[in-house]
């Protein structure tokens, strides 16, 4: 069976990432072929260059789960290593040859590989591959890329986020016990203890919806310092929105839509409490605006 195949770190999994995939899938399935990717468990730069090393827009794990969502056969998630950082391009294209011997490969503009990134598109045709080359995907003028949308996270802007990854930013883990100090002023909350590694988005409030078990609630997800009540320490905390059940333990997956405010502190509990019900009526009536379209 004829191998498709193509090569990137694909952290975020953008549309134009997207593009590169399905077109991939589609080509392996209309010529009864086998679709691959490979992939670093790990952004390169966090070796080659730790002080550059990027936080990720998806974990290992989210990514691997993206793609197989999107329908690849198999993906090859290789630790990026400092013994891999030396392998030059040519050697790194020799070892694709010998052990998937490709039809043909499918990649972005900017793909880079091998020692120091020496090994371009170009490179893969001078040594005898079929290359299919995609341009970047735009969006507002500008090349959608891994390195826009993380500085979109950490500003807020999660409208342009989810157009910029076909689907709304995440931030996943296992509910945890939490200081209660939500129940005791009417709005229960959920505390995520998520995974350290990923973009943090901007301090404040958000209109949210979390999937548990596979079934999505919606809610109001504060990400920050919760400097009112001086905690002092890095939250995620959700109210979900006409929900009681007890999930400790449970691992849930959080979806920022919109920025409702940043963090702000109040001057007594009074008004951190009438903001709580601003921030709650603000959410509802976006996400009946959302129904409303579609």
């Amino acid at each position: 069976m004829p191998v498709y195949l193509t090569i990137g770190s694909y952290d975020g999994i953008h549309i134009g990432h997207q593009r590169v995939i399905t077109s991939m899938i589609a080509t392996a399935r209309s010529n009864h072929g086998y679709s691959v990717v490979l992939t670093f468990s790990n952004h390169p730069l966090t070796v080659i260059n730790p002080r550059r090393g990027p936080k990720l827009i998806l974990t290992s794990e989210e990514k691997i789960q993206r793609l197989s969502d999107l329908g690849v056969d198999a993906i090859i998630d290789l630790p990026f290593t400092k013994e891999l950082a030396e392998v030059s391009a040519l050697h790194f294209a020799g070892l694709i040859k010998k052990y998937l011997a490709p039809r043909e490969i499918f990649v972005g503009p900017d793909c880079a590989f091998g020692k120091n990134g020496e090994g371009n598109p170009e490179l893969l045709r001078q040594v005898g591959f079929n290359v299919a080359i995609f341009p970047a995907v735009q969006f507002d003028g500008h090349a959608v890329s891994s390195t826009a949308i993380r500085n979109m996270i950490a500003q807020g802007k999660m409208n342009r986020v989810s157009q910029m990854l076909g689907r709304a930013y995440t931030l996943s883990g296992i509910v945890v016990d939490g200081l209660k100090r939500g129940r005791g002023l009417g709005y229960p909350t959920i505390n995520v203890d998520f995974s350290a590694n990923k973009v943090e988005p901007a301090f404040g409030v958000y209109v949210a919806k979390v999937n548990i078990g596979g079934t999505l609630y919606a809610g109001v997800a504060n990400f920050g310092m919760s400097p009112t009540i001086d905690v002092n320490k890095l939250r995620l905390e959700v109210f979900i929105f006409d929900f009681d059940k007890m999930i400790y333990g449970e691992y849930v997956e959080v979806l920022l839509l919109k920025m409702i405010r940043t963090e702000a502190v109040f001057d007594s509990i009074a008004d951190l409490k009438a903001q709580m019900r601003e921030d709650v009526d603000q959410a509802k009536r976006y996400l009946q605006n959302i129904q409303r379209k579609w």
